[in-house]
């Protein structure tokens, strides 16, 4: 029975993310979280492996920032910022210390990395939709 919890969470993971697709369809860009084929494409682009500050924009259900954290250094941040409370929620509940995981809307990014004393990001991803930025809310 051990087996399960992963394919458990996997699956209350991908409910979660089409519960709020269906609630939130103009703030969600996708039915489905990323995959993990796309989660090490995104790694890989993005340069993960060399950067001291990283900054994730629509964490979701939180499976593209594990990826990240097991691709980063052990010296470096990740700033995830989620504007959904139920996704932040399960965000925050990864137990990671170089895990930043902030409620609110990625408009205000200089602001919030100001907020927990970042300096320059080394890397940046981003898993907002198209039009999500004109909402400041």
């Amino acid at each position: 029975m051990a087996n399960m919890k992963p394919i458990n969470s996997l699956i209350n993971g991908r409910l979660a993310f089409f519960q709020e697709f269906m609630k939130h369809p103009l703030q969600i860009g996708s039915i489905i979280p990323s995959s993990r084929f796309l989660e090490r494409r995104i790694l890989e682009a993005a340069a993960i492996a060399s950067a001291k500050i990283i900054v994730e924009l629509g964490s979701g259900t939180g499976g593209t920032t594990r990826a990240i954290l097991r691709a980063m250094p052990q010296h470096a941040k990740l700033l995830s910022i989620e504007i959904n409370p139920n996704f932040h929620s399960l965000v925050s509940s990864i137990e990671d210390d170089r895990l930043i995981a902030h409620l609110g809307n990625a408009f205000w990014l200089k602001e919030i990395t100001s907020m927990y004393g970042l300096g320059a990001v080394g890397a940046d991803l981003s898993a907002m939709p198209f039009g999500a930025e004109s909402n400041r809310g």
